[in-house]
């Protein structure tokens, strides 16, 4: 009905200016194409009382569909979640640290979970090895919990992570607080790397530096005092 009234009002328009249809019987289109026009309107008019009478059935009918489909996708994530968990069964002294690092990473320090993938890390046959490539891949994110898998400060490790937290201290990432938030994880590993004499002077510095920038744009508040604070503990580490 609504697509029928525009090209009804046009023709009226041009009806309604022809000297040709002033006078005579053509007199009467103008007014035949206005009145096509009042029908179309008043024909519509039944349409709005059709739609509300079923729309609440139709509302619960959809709802009842949206429900089902959300249901079918949470059911379908906690059994990926259920499978993700029960895969950690399969690793062992052999597997990657990688491999362990995913559960340790992907779970609370309170989930029995996040135990269980500590432990396992820290059988990792070859967990030095696999630490130090991870470091020189720059995937230092990931070993936020390099500290607690029984790895030793050796020179080799000691080097791979100056290396990779400076590159994340250096690096070029539009947020700043994202790099905050990284370097804050870091601060166990700083302090058990320092405690075993490694040389993090100048890492530790370019930390500091980045670290400035945030209490550039948080100048006052909890978050100046959060990353005060971390500059504060960056400094500490550096003047050991």
């Amino acid at each position: 009905m609504p697509a029928l009234l525009p090209p009804l009002l046009a023709l009226y328009g041009v009806c309604a200016r022809l000297p040709v249809l002033a006078a005579g019987p053509l007199r009467l289109v103008p007014a035949v194409t206005l009145g096509a026009v009042a029908l179309v309107a008043i024909a519509a008019i039944p349409f709005a009382f059709i739609d509300p009478v079923g729309y609440s059935e139709r509302l619960a009918e959809h709802k009842r569909r949206v429900d089902v489909e959300f249901d079918r996708i949470a059911a379908e994530h906690q059994q990926a979640a259920r499978r993700w968990e029960s895969d950690i069964n399969k690793l062992g002294p052999d597997s990657p640290l990688a491999a362990w690092l995913e559960y340790v990473n992907g779970s609370t320090a309170s989930e029995p979970l996040h135990q269980q993938a500590l432990d396992g890390a820290r059988r990792v046959n070859h967990r030095q090895a696999d630490a130090i490539g991870l470091l020189d891949q720059g995937q230092i994110r990931r070993l936020a919990e390099l500290w607690q898998l029984d790895i030793a400060g050796t020179p080799a490790l000691c080097s791979a992570y100056n290396q990779s937290l400076h590159r994340l201290a250096t690096s070029d990432e539009v947020y700043e607080l994202k790099v905050g938030e990284d370097l804050e994880r870091q601060l166990p590993n700083l302090r058990f790397l320092a405690a075993a004499n490694c040389d993090l002077d100048a890492t530790l510095a370019a930390a500091e530096a980045r670290v400035q920038k945030l209490l550039v744009i948080y100048p006052d508040g909890d978050s100046h005092e959060r990353w005060t604070k971390l500059q504060a503990d960056l400094g500490a580490l550096r003047h050991k």
